[in-house]
């Protein structure tokens, strides 16, 4: 009888005109990457899954400091910040742990330990220079932070400002880390001779470079060998004597309504199928951990000196670390 009457009330229904159908759930993200490449990823996810994607977009910067807004939102998941951000995400007790399934074949080391949060990606810290600005000042591009300190150097170098970039301010812990607090503070007393130039972002720096007015900046090692090949008055180089892992990834919010779906897309990032759909799009810029193995690190960074990270240290005392290089 129970299923008489709802076939009746379906035909009633149709007879009428009236649509039915059933609301699909709609996955809500937040994501600091660039606009293009958000996309891409969520077509992807939508096409492997059927889910559809509702994006947020907001700068790197204002990540930790628009958490209390993303979870009033019931923001699912969020993709793009760095390790630093999400470890002050983690201490603010936004994220919900989630160890994929996924992981089970990728190097342990790749991981944060609880699973707060999941690395996607990886680069590493890189010098653009301009090759004719170099050559005019009578020097090689520099392999290393004790270059920038070279007389031929000053009034030569742009850099965004340290507060407001995460791979500057990787620049500052890796020496830091590497170096030793004393050595490191000693080669920020002689860096801060060279009158640098500080810039609010990323692209002005690059401009600054690849218009010769300035001839090195840092920039993440993938962005530099993109511009390399973009452009024959530029070369990128690795930073030898200490450099860092720069991660970013995936976190899945406290204050998500869907967290079935939104470990679903988590799972879905870290696929072969993600990986190759990013490939066959010909996105720049994201080396993803699955491909980016101990080979292929090797073969692009050689023997460079990495940090054994902190994160404790490095989230927590920014502030005060910026402070102390910049007065040394």
């Amino acid at each position: 009888m129970k299923k008489f009457l709802q076939i009746l009330f379906l035909t009633v229904l149709l007879v009428s005109g009236v649509s039915y159908s059933v609301q699909a759930k709609t996955l809500k993200i937040a994501s600091t990457l660039p606009e293009n490449i958000t996309t891409t990823i969520t077509t992807g996810f939508t096409k492997a899954t059927g889910l559809p994607v509702d994006i947020t977009y907001l700068p790197q910067e204002k990540f930790v400091e628009q958490l209390n807004h993303l979870y009033k939102k019931n923001v699912d998941c969020v993709i793009g910040p760095n390790q630093d951000d999400f470890y002050l995400a983690e201490r603010a007790n936004m994220l919900i742990s989630y160890i994929s399934p996924q992981l089970a074949d990728l190097p342990v080391q790749t991981q944060p330990r609880k699973g707060m949060w999941t690395n996607l990606w990886v680069d590493y810290l890189g010098f653009l220079s301009n090759t004719e600005s170099l050559h005019d000042l009578g020097l090689f591009a520099p392999e290393g932070w004790i270059d920038l300190i070279a007389k031929n150097l000053k009034d030569e170098i742009v850099l965004e400002e340290y507060e407001i970039s995460p791979t500057i301010y990787s620049g500052i812990v890796s020496m830091w880390q590497v170096q030793g607090e004393t050595p490191a503070l000693n080669f920020a007393h002689e860096f801060n001779k060279q009158k640098i130039k500080f810039v609010s972002s990323q692209e002005d720096a690059i401009k600054e470079v690849m218009k010769g007015k300035k001839a090195v900046t840092i920039l993440p090692l993938s962005k530099a060998l993109t511009l390399e090949k973009q452009a024959s008055n530029l070369y990128a180089s690795v930073i030898m004597d200490a450099n860092r892992c720069l991660y970013s990834g995936a976190g899945i919010m406290r204050g998500s309504k869907n967290q079935e779906d939104a470990q679903k897309f988590v799972d879905y990032l870290l696929s072969e199928e993600f990986t190759n759909w990013m490939k066959d799009a010909a996105i720049p810029n994201l080396w993803h951990i699955r491909l980016h193995n101990e080979d292929a690190r090797r073969f692009l960074i050689g023997e460079a000196k990495l940090t054994i990270d902190d994160l404790g240290w490095t989230s927590l005392s920014k502030k005060e670390i910026i402070k102390q290089w910049k007065k040394a």
